[in-house]
């Protein structure tokens, strides 16, 4: 091997690692800038839900007419292992959650009590309708990091091929942006107001491939 071909190889193999290192640094921070979604069933309408890191407010929602809430803490404002706790109209829940980046309430959702007690009523669950056809496949298979984390490509296809294709590789929970770069979350089996934003956004299908975080 002449001299310039050791040479070369050299800077390839640095450019390779070098390649290496930033996609997994990327990657990381990808999945860490993800929000928690937290949501429940149960309350009523009008009633404003606060979340806390502490005595920090770390976000706040106001009950819609169905008695259902929706929150996404931004990872911004909590830690991966942050306790959160909750309030409706400043009065102290006896429930909380613990902050994990991409994560979200188990369905049908949190259930808010305060001293007094409240029973919730689960709202029933529909699975949307088909909409843009496609191969409705990942480009390869979802390799879930320590974080629960996996980064993959959706070939194309419905919303119910994705969560089909998710569901399949072990995800509970699909996250993509929408045309404003906001990052919104399908939870299969969630009320539809959980994923009635993902719904509206995507109500065409994914068309061209398409980068997915899927959680565990």
């Amino acid at each position: 091997m002449s001299r310039t071909t050791r040479i070369a190889a050299a800077v390839a193999a640095v450019l390779a690692f070098t390649l290496l290192a930033t996609s997994f640094a990327t990657r990381s921070a990808y999945a860490d800038d993800l929000p928690y979604r937290a949501f429940g069933p149960g309350l009523k309408t009008g009633q404003v839900v606060e979340a806390f890191k502490g005595a920090t407010s770390v976000g706040k929602t106001t009950v819609d007419g169905t008695g259902n809430w929706l929150l996404d803490i931004p990872a911004a404002k909590a830690t991966n292992g942050d306790k959160i706790t909750f309030a409706i109209d400043g009065v102290a829940a006896n429930e909380s959650i613990t902050f994990q980046s991409g994560q979200f309430s188990t369905p049908p959702g949190l259930k808010l009590t305060v001293a007094a007690g409240a029973t919730p009523t689960p709202v029933p669950t529909s699975t949307p309708a088909p909409a843009q056809t496609g191969p409705g496949t990942f480009a390869a298979k979802p390799v879930f990091a320590a974080s629960g984390v996996a980064q993959v490509v959706f070939n194309g296809g419905t919303v119910q091929q994705l969560q089909k294709a998710a569901t399949d590789s072990g995800a509970k929970g699909v996250w993509a942006q929408n045309a404003a770069g906001a990052f919104i979350v399908f939870i299969p089996g969630a009320p539809d107001f959980v994923n009635a934003a993902f719904n509206t956004a995507f109500a065409n299908g994914f068309t061209v491939p398409t980068s997915i975080s899927l959680t565990q």
